[in-house]
This record gives C-alpha cells, structure tokens and sequence, in this order.
C-alpha cells in the first residue's frame, strides 16, 4: 500500500483508504481479472482475501475436503461461524469454475 498512490487505492475500492471525493464515487472499480463480467465489488479482492476469517475458513475446507475438520478443530465440533465460512468457501469456488466453464459470449470467461 505504501508504494501505491493514495487516490490509486481509493479508486481501486482499498478499504484502508478513505473514500475518495464524491465526484469520484463513479470511477471506483476493484480489479476484478480474467475478463470478469459479474457484479461489480464494492471492495478490492486483495483486502476480502486477506481477513483473517477468510483465511480460517479457507484453510478448515482444505481439512473439510479430506474429511478432517475434527483435526483442523483439534478434536472439538467445529462452530455454526466455521461451518458457515466453510459453505460460503465452497460455494464461491463452484461459482468460479461454473463461469470458467461458461463460454465468454454467454457471460463467463471460458472458450
């Protein structure tokens, strides 16, 4: 962040940076890549991946994918918020293949 201009971050949607003039507000646009087409985020993709209860629920769907969640959870039931994370990880990564596998002319980016 500290290499990055001030009104690049607010225009890139940065949390850390105050909002930028109202005039402005238009022009904010988080990267999105890979010809993205969906939604428009409201906030850039390298904070929302960074939180740490993105990065738990991230690495408990690697343990819940082998069937070991019990381990990731060192023997305890893992919580309503860790499960919930856990849904909304996976539902996230099936909407991204369902639009990899989408041909670009009807909205997703595959071929």
């Amino acid at each position: 962040m500290q290499k990055t201009p001030l009104l690049n971050r607010q225009l890139a949607g940065c949390p850390y940076a105050a909002a930028p003039a109202p005039a402005l507000l238009p022009m904010v646009s988080p990267w999105c890549g890979l010809g993205y087409k969906g939604p428009k985020p409201t906030v850039c993709p390298g904070y929302t991946t960074q939180l740490p209860e993105v990065i738990e629920g991230a690495r408990a769907r690697l343990y819940w994918s082998k069937g070991e969640l019990s381990a990731f959870c060192d023997g305890a039931p893992p919580t309503d918020a860790l499960r919930y994370a856990i849904e909304i990880a996976e539902s996230a990564i099936a909407d991204v293949i369902e639009w990899r596998a989408t041909p670009k002319d009807r909205g997703g980016g595959g071929g």
